[in-house]
């Protein structure tokens, strides 16, 4: 197929040598491109990607005069179709990209897929193709998705940057922090694909141990934004554990213990 990827930057550049690698032909165009306006006529390219930011992508599409033969493809995770252009499809890597990994980072990579019927035939071979593992999804409610990814991929970033914090106050240092705490998070990963994750929920939590959550909000009582999440992220995990009535009303006990009685 000739493809067309419009866009130069982290996912583009890895996607068009993924294409290549594939045996397509590829033209990946850039800033200098677009702004030349050779994006306007895209009838002689069997597909087009616009792996651009999310807040781009219907500018350029809706710049697109002729477009390609089987379709146009964003590859934002979040903007429904229908709000690019008509007919239009998604191509989402579930996946973070620097901008210089090589071909292989598409290898078992999840792509999420929506879009008309006929270009979502095309999409999931080209996906097959890349070695990359196609799903379809619900045009309606990509917000969700995107949502999932969030939660799957920056938020444990987050909270692993804050483990190496915390663990600093410990007497580890910065290298070692991330050392030990990467193979209990890879084991938390592992949980999630391998079995029922609440199978692997671990923690006070699951224990009913009221005691631990007591003294971790006490070492968070100098961190006011932190206690709150910990007693969020807490009372979440609540709902997967097997617990009875009087343990988790012991628990909730615990997380209510050093709130000013207006927000008990």
């Amino acid at each position: 197929m000739d493809i067309v990827i419009i866009g130069a930057g982290r996912v583009g550049r890895p996607l068009a040598d993924a294409i290549q690698a594939a045996g397509h032909r590829v033209k990946l165009w850039g800033r200098a491109e677009t702004a030349a306006g050779e994006h306007h006529q895209l009838d002689s390219a069997d597909l087009a990607f616009l792996a651009v930011p999310d807040q781009d992508v219907a500018t350029l599409a809706g710049q697109v005069m002729a477009p390609p033969r089987s379709g146009l493809v964003h590859c934002s995770g979040q903007l429904a179709n229908s709000q690019i252009a008509s007919g239009a499809a998604m191509f989402h890597p579930l996946m973070s990209f620097r901008g210089d990994e090589k071909a292989v980072i598409f290898r078992d990579c999840p792509i999420g897929i929506s879009g008309p019927e006929d270009t979502r035939t095309i999409l999931r071979n080209l996906a097959e193709e890349l070695g990359a593992r196609a799903f379809m999804l619900d045009d309606e409610h990509t917000s969700s998705y995107h949502l999932a990814a969030m939660f799957a991929s920056v938020f444990p970033y987050i909270m692993l940057l804050q483990a190496k914090e915390l663990a600093q106050q410990s007497g580890l240092g910065p290298d070692e922090a991330g050392t030990v705490f990467g193979p209990i998070f890879r084991r938390a990963a592992d949980h999630l694909e391998a079995v029922d994750p609440q199978k692997g929920l671990t923690g006070p939590v699951s224990r009913g141990d009221e005691q631990t959550v007591r003294r971790h909000l006490e070492a968070l009582a100098g961190d006011h934004d932190l206690a709150e999440l910990y007693r969020a992220l807490t009372r979440i995990s609540m709902r997967y554990a097997d617990l009875d009535t009087g343990t988790r009303e012991s628990l909730e006990a615990a997380l209510q213990e050093g709130l000013p009685p207006a927000v008990r």
